[in-house]
């Protein structure tokens, strides 16, 4: 099936940090499905097949994120799908910076400029 506008899947257990992004991602023309729990978002990226993922690094535990991505790779389904890992923590330690280029993840701040943003999520969207 062949949707109408690109679907993004937003997983964030900052429940501001959710509305923020739908509020702007909806008014960009995207789809959004917003994901709050590290327990629900490998089903959801496999039963919607999103076209990009927005992945909070720490969620219930410091290594959620990282994790979350390992188990997106694995999984054929969901495995060519683009991760954005957003985090508060300024500075990935060697050994997540390179479980993170391993898994084909891409890393943006948490707190960083919408601008910019938006321009990382048109860049993995592009055909």
């Amino acid at each position: 099936m062949q949707r109408e506008h690109p679907l993004i899947l937003v997983v964030n257990d900052d429940q501001s940090y959710l509305y923020l992004m739908y509020e702007l991602l909806t008014d960009e023309q995207y789809e959004v499905i917003l994901c709050a729990t590290s327990d629900s978002a490998c089903p959801l990226a496999a039963q919607h097949c999103p076209d990009l993922i927005m992945l909070d690094m720490r969620m219930e535990e410091p290594q959620s994120g990282l994790k979350i991505l390992q188990m997106l790779r694995h999984n054929p389904t969901t495995q060519h799908i683009p991760v954005l890992m957003n985090s508060a923590d300024h500075h990935l330690s060697p050994d997540q910076a390179d479980q993170l280029q391993a898994l084909h993840g891409q890393m943006v701040g948490h707190s960083l400029n919408l601008d910019d943003l938006l321009s990382a999520i048109r860049r993995h969207l592009a055909p």
